[in-house]
């Protein structure tokens, strides 16, 4: 899903990513929420942790479930949206032997509970009618992205801009290092790059785009629009990152689920063995048979 939290999947979006952060996911409808001064007691547990990832997905599928033509009861009836008791055990003896991993988790698990509650102090989207019975949220029309099957989300009126040749593109593509356009025009006579204060530069475009792109955050920290997912990423970049060990040892605790929706216990992760369609479960290790770290993307 896109400008919502995105479809649950266990575990990339479960507790923790490959990377070692916490993955709610890639888009929060921008909305003005500032964080209450003081806020909720720190998390002191791993079960705390596990509660807020539970509430993500619960959240999810009050919001979004309709726009998968399921309902709210199917959505949550899915296993794949909590831990099993011998995970969260699994989980729990990982850090509770590990000040520092249960650090960054911790400081992880927060930032992530502020986020979940700005989307909720925000509200659902409300939803579009396609016009031919489908059903879409409201903030997916206008995003450069034809959701409805009859793309009337995107003939709404959506501003555009041209390339040199006539194609139209959305404005938010123009300038953003990628050629969006069929000749590149979209990336010529952009304005100079912006300069983190480490001085590595990023696009200009990327400037209160809501991704943190300088290692400072600096490209966020400007006069931005106040979003629910800004502080949130900003929060993430000062929290401690856990070790390629403690990560594989989590993901040796989750079980893994394949992209055709398959699952599978955590000792076919890895193992020599592709188990799902696509061998996804192998594609991410290392020559010893364990996952190996790795970045998850949003965009």
């Amino acid at each position: 899903m896109k400008d919502g939290l995105t479809s649950p999947t266990h575990p990339s979006t479960s507790l923790l990513s490959i990377g070692g952060t916490i993955a709610l996911v890639a888009a929060i409808v921008p909305v003005a929420c500032k964080s209450e001064s003081g806020g909720p007691p720190s998390i002191t547990d791993v079960a705390g942790a596990v509660e807020i990832q539970e509430e993500i997905f619960e959240f999810e599928c009050e919001c979004f479930a309709r726009f998968d033509e399921d309902t709210e009861a199917e959505c949550l009836q899915d296993t794949t949206l909590s831990f099993s008791d011998g995970e969260v055990a699994c989980l729990r003896e990982i850090f509770e032997q590990d000040d520092e991993a249960f650090a960054a988790l911790r400081c992880e698990a927060e930032a992530l509970r502020g986020l979940l509650e700005c989307a909720q102090a925000a509200g659902c989207p409300g939803s579009f009618d396609c016009g031919d019975g489908q059903q879409i949220a409201e903030t997916w029309v206008c995003d450069g992205f034809e959701d409805c099957t009859n793309g009337a989300d995107e003939a709404q009126g959506c501003e555009t801009e041209a390339c040199s040749d006539g194609t139209m593109i959305p404005p938010w593509w123009i300038c953003d290092d990628f050629p969006d356009c069929p000749d590149g025009s979209d990336e010529a006579g952009c304005p100079p790059p912006f300069v983190c204060g480490d001085g590595q530069t990023v696009p200009a475009a990327w400037v209160c785009d809501n991704v943190v792109s300088c290692p400072d955050g600096a490209d966020e920290r400007q006069n931005c629009p106040e979003t629910c997912e800004r502080p949130w990423n900003l929060r993430l970049i000062d929290c401690p990152t856990l070790s390629e060990e403690v990560t594989q040892q989590v993901n040796a605790c989750l079980e893994f689920i394949c992209l055709d929706g398959m699952v599978l216990d955590p000792s076919r992760r890895c193992d020599g063995t592709p188990d799902c369609a696509e061998g996804e479960d192998e594609s991410l290790c290392d020559g010893g048979g364990t996952t190996s770290g790795g970045e998850s993307s949003g965009g």
